[in-house]
């Protein structure tokens, strides 16, 4: 979000981008914070669990098979989900388990059980076998 880059003459589209930029940073330090709670209820300093989470962050942007926002970006494009390396179900009954940790560390867990009522939905809507990228079909407008 430090470089500046032309997206059309509309500037509602700018303030989109920009909207949507800030919620993204938003949305990842606040997943940082909370795994990092999570792991300081055994101990780990936040310096320390920095030094393992950042490069998880790094590889999901980057090219390589930890590349999930461009993978997913073309499955969302693309309105196909496949479901070859993990399926909603399985990610859902992941963050499942992130939040009995959670809870059994003392650690709020507000911000994961929000993401596991959207992985819930998208499980209603027929999409557990389908890859993560099908959760776009359940966040995104309906025409």
């Amino acid at each position: 979000m430090t470089d500046t880059s032309y997206v059309g003459a509309d500037p509602g589209l700018a303030a989109l981008y920009y909207l949507a930029g800030f919620y993204l940073f938003a949305a990842i330090m606040q997943a940082f914070m909370q795994a990092t709670a999570l792991v300081a209820s055994a101990g780990v300093t936040p310096r320390d669990y920095a030094e393992v989470a950042a490069p998880i962050v790094r590889s999901i942007g980057e090219d390589g098979p930890m590349g999930f926002v461009k993978i997913c970006a073309e499955h969302m494009t693309n309105g196909t989900h496949p479901g070859v390396a993990d399926t909603v179900l399985m990610e859902a009954i992941s963050v499942g388990h992130v939040i009995e940790a959670t809870r059994a560390a003392g650690v709020d867990a507000t911000a994961p059980e929000a993401l596991k009522a959207l992985f819930d939905r998208a499980l209603a809507e027929g999409h557990s076998d389908e890859g993560l990228s099908a959760l776009y079909e359940v966040i995104r407008p309906t025409a």
